[in-house]
């Protein structure tokens, strides 16, 4: 929903390097979609126990602050329409998301669409984070509404793989991550923005 990857991805870049740690693009494939036990998990196997992973944090957050701040909630194209053609359609609608919650807040106040979900789920509500179907599977059981009956919207690999493992209808709108043939495999649909999802609503399989 939120286009803020890059700006993460350029925080927590620029927040390794002032460890004096080497830190790329291809270090931010690993981060892509998982939640902050991942995120460390994935950062400590690269670069040992000298990282002060707590500091990196804390410089990507400031980062994301800082440009938010500047400009604004950066909302991907598409989004505002989606959430239009879902309440002329009568459905509900939740965030499952491996962020922390009070990022995710701030992001919907930040973009004006505080109140248009029905649920919110983060990273911290479930046992396993992204590939796990956790997430997922908590966010339908908030709508009250069978998984195989639910679309997902998944821009990472382990998104789109927690989805598929979770038995939802799997769309893919791929933004930093390009998809390959894993990503493809069992796809409901594979879409190049929001907008080309909003003709996917309602349609069965």
């Amino acid at each position: 929903m939120f286009d803020t990857e890059r700006v993460a991805g350029a925080g927590m870049i620029a927040a390794l390097r002032a460890q004096g740690f080497e830190a790329d693009e291809a270090t931010l494939e690993k981060l892509l979609g998982i939640d902050y036990e991942g995120t460390k998990r994935a950062l400590t196997e690269c670069y040992g126990e000298g990282l002060d992973f707590g500091a990196a944090i804390a410089g990507m957050e400031k980062h994301i602050d800082d440009c938010i701040a500047h400009f604004g909630t950066p909302v991907k194209p598409g989004l505002f329409e989606l959430l239009a053609r879902l309440d002329e359609m009568g459905l509900p609608r939740a965030i499952a998301s491996s962020s922390p919650r009070e990022r995710i807040l701030s992001n919907l106040k930040g973009a004006g669409l505080s109140g248009r979900f029905d649920a919110i789920v983060c990273g911290g509500d479930v046992a396993h984070g992204k590939p796990a179907p956790d997430i997922f599977l908590a966010a339908a059981k908030a709508l009250g509404i069978a998984p195989e009956s639910c679309m997902a919207l998944e821009d990472s690999a382990s998104g789109v793989e927690a989805a598929k493992r979770a038995g939802m209808k799997t769309v893919m709108v791929p933004d930093l991550h390009a998809p390959d043939d894993k990503d493809r495999a069992g796809l409901y649909a594979l879409a190049h923005s929001l907008f080309d999802a909003i003709p996917l609503l309602g349609q069965e399989s």
